[in-house]
């Protein structure tokens, strides 16, 4: 058998911008919902695709995320372009309080074929040395930019100062997030390619399975988890521990945890409920997902709350048998195929493991610390009247800040809370309608089948066709087994009290704040995302039933409704 990888048809995703890649032969106008009127401030923006990514911005944001979107995030993702010599550039607009990006290219339309090969190559060919540059170079560069953060007084610091360091602020950021984009191939690419490896090598329905080899040993993720866990355990010990856990009352279990939650805090609180958030308040300013966790822990009967590093291993343990299992069945083959074997099943581990680690530090940790000076910006425009309370400066633009900071420093104090009551008006409206995921015009062209585009499909999702019984949600089968439980639709972490051992976790999408909910549920069911994604690694490091991608699930299944998840078939059948 050869182990060659053929072309494949890769199915469109929703969130693929590679599809621009060649040639639009004849563009398709969409058609936009009646409830989802555009104005566009440039005409030329209506002639172009914009896709929403709803896994990773689900939900409307107000202007000062937008404007991080776009600055730090937008910035760093063009500079990872660059360095791999990619022809593309994303651009991203904030419509009707929604987030969209499209592909434009950077070389003109005869070179982009051998332009998108060539940028393809470099980031195939510099995938083994990402692990080690970010162990040896780019985490060390990130921790060093939190340094600089967490040295500066913020409450002591002048208007001016602050107002330099914000702008810093989102320097920084852009860097953070040029590394995280550096590092994405490998957290995209090698599981792909060692599916289709393992799919040439056994066969094409084994391709769930081959995720089982690639878990990574450890994450931060997890060891965030193992904290949470050590807290319920420390609760459990002590002599009102019921009270505590029944009571509902943060105020008590935060007094009760004392310096034991604060160091935890410290450490592993610099994060929100979508992980790359930027107006949430993270776990550090408010604890109440942190303490509802610790709340759920407690409560699992003591016969079934199982250590997490026992539990990790035991799915350790699976993976090795796995493992072994196909080596055994490649003893026939030639040395060459058993090295490459081993050469992607490492490449994957590594990236597997990076989806989390990156993430801590970056998406939460970075994030939180320019979140910070902005709400301290809040807080001094708030103390002079400038708006009502601190947390109004989400819905102002970064230089709308630095204007009405600058104006404060030589004594105007000009109210805006006129402007800021208008927009979040308007972001409340917005909320409240569920925005098409394509606007614009569609290339006709599909995309080109790389191991990129392919790895990019996998992580994203791609649509899923849903039947006409209303009793059943069709998915992306994500990660194995078959669990019945209680429904539980969370739309953000401040809903995690509501989850109960045992229930299934029903989500728009997750993100890693969301994994210590992976050990109160039986079962994760999301709308967003692909076998890649956050969602499906996690649930398969817990060992527990995932389906992904359903753009539905939140919708037709109701709270509280009994259900059924097969893993196995990308299947939920709504039981009552």
């Amino acid at each position: 058998m050869s182990i060659e990888l053929g072309v494949k048809i890769a199915p469109p995703s929703l969130a693929d911008a590679w599809r621009t890649f060649v040639g639009v032969a004849a563009p398709q106008p969409i058609t936009l919902p009646s409830d989802f009127p555009v104005e566009w401030d440039n005409p030329e923006d209506a002639g172009r695709f914009w896709t929403r990514d709803r896994m990773h911005q689900p939900f409307p944001v107000p202007v000062l995320a937008a404007d991080f979107f776009d600055l730090a995030t937008g910035v760093g993702m063009n500079r990872g372009h660059e360095h791999y010599g990619r022809p593309v550039r994303m651009d991203r607009l904030r419509i009707n309080c929604y987030m969209y990006s499209n592909v434009r290219m950077v070389v003109p339309p005869g070179e982009i074929p051998a332009a998108s090969r060539q940028g393809e190559q470099n980031t195939l060919d510099a995938l083994p040395g990402i692990w080690e540059q970010w162990e040896s170079e780019w985490m060390p560069e990130v921790k060093d930019h939190l340094a600089w953060w967490d040295a500066f007084d913020l409450t002591g610091a002048s208007l001016s100062s602050l107002s330099d360091r914000l702008s810093e602020s989102f320097e920084k950021s852009a860097r953070c997030w040029n590394i995280h984009f550096l590092l994405a191939p490998l957290i995209t690419n090698p599981s792909s390619i060692f599916r289709d490896l393992y799919t040439d090598l056994f066969g094409e329905d084994r391709g769930l399975e081959s995720h089982g080899l690639t878990l990574a040993e450890d994450n931060k993720s997890l060891e965030t988890d193992r904290e949470l866990w050590a807290l319920s355990q420390y609760l459990r010990g002590m002599d009102n521990a019921d009270a505590l856990i029944e009571s509902g009352s943060d105020d008590d279990l935060r007094r009760a945890l004392g310096n034991r939650l604060d160091g935890f805090l410290a450490a592993y609180g610099h994060r929100s409920s979508d992980g790359a958030a930027f107006a949430d308040l993270s776990w550090f300013e408010e604890p109440g997902p942190a303490l509802a966790t610790v709340r759920a822990y407690a409560a699992i009967a003591e016969d079934e709350n199982i250590d997490p590093l026992d539990d990790h291993a035991t799915q350790i343990v699976a993976r090795d048998r796995l493992i072994k299992t196909a080596r055994d069945n490649l003893e026939g083959y030639p040395q060459s195929v058993r090295e490459r074997f081993d050469e992607s099943l490492l490449l994957a581990q590594q990236g597997s493991r990076l989806q989390e680690d990156h993430a801590y530090w970056i998406d939460q940790q970075s994030n939180a610390r320019t979140h910070y000076v902005a709400m301290e910006a809040g807080r001094r425009l708030a103390g002079a009247g400038v708006i009502n309370v601190y947390t109004d400066v989400n819905h102002l633009g970064l230089n709308e800040i630095l204007e009405a900071m600058a104006r404060l420093s030589s004594g105007d104090t000009g109210n805006l809370t006129g402007v800021i009551q208008e927009r979040a008006a308007n972001l409340a409206y917005w909320s409240q309608v569920d925005a098409p995921t394509e606007i614009g015009v569609r290339p006709a062209a599909g995309r080109p089948d790389t191991p990129t585009t392919r790895g990019l499909a996998r992580f994203f999702g791609t649509p899923v066709e849903q039947g006409d019984d209303p009793s059943t949600v069709n998915g992306t089968p994500a990660s194995p087994g078959v669990v019945e439980g209680v429904a539980r639709i969370i739309i953000s972490l401040a809903d995690t009290a509501k989850l109960l051992p045992g229930d299934v976790l029903v989500a728009p999408t997750t993100s890693p704040p969301w994994t210590p909910l992976f050990r109160i549920a039986s079962a994760v069911v999301t709308d967003a995302g692909g076998v890649l994604s956050h969602c499906a690694v996690v649930a398969r490091e817990y060992g527990m039933p995932a389906v992904v991608g359903t753009g539905i699930g939140t919708t037709r299944i109701k709270d509280g409704q009994r259900v059924r998840v097969d893993g196995d078939a990308g299947e939920i059948r709504i039981l009552d």
